[in-house]
């Protein structure tokens, strides 16, 4: 029997290590932007393929509100505001200690500010990374 445990699931980002305040639910989620295989079908029925080479990929980690890595990423970016950087890069990684699924990227950005809600109960805040993500494997457990 497979057993899914989010406690060992990981997450880094810039020096940031995320391992808790993930919202319930769905909390990572994406992918690659494009089709790995581009598919052309000529007029006399003639079937070809391109492979498409593109490693851009976005993906989205929803956190509680209350979570202090929401804390720790905007201090990565601040931080690199402040030394004149507007969009820092860094290495991303997700690993799941019990399964198989892994994704690592070599230059990864957050690509928007999460948007900021508030309400009677705890919120959730989307952080979405876009860059250049050499693996996205979806595994097992």
């Amino acid at each position: 029997m497979a057993d899914w445990d989010p406690t060992e699931c990981t997450i880094t980002w810039g020096g940031v290590l995320i391992d808790s305040g993930f919202a319930p639910g769905t909390f990572i989620s994406g992918g690659y932007a494009e089709d790995r295989v581009l598919v052309q079908a000529g007029a006399d029925g003639t079937i070809a393929r391109a492979i498409n080479a593109s490693k851009l990929g976005a993906i989205t980690i929803t956190l509680q509100n209350t979570s202090s890595k929401n804390t720790e990423l905007t201090a990565v970016l601040r931080a690199a505001r402040v030394g004149g950087v507007k969009s820092p890069k860094a290495a991303f990684a997700i690993v799941d200690r019990k399964g198989t699924t892994l994704v690592a990227g070599s230059e990864v950005w957050v690509q928007k500010e999460p948007d900021i809600t508030r309400g009677k109960e705890i919120s959730e805040t989307a952080w979405t990374f876009q860059g250049r993500f050499e693996e996205i494997a979806a595994g097992g457990n």
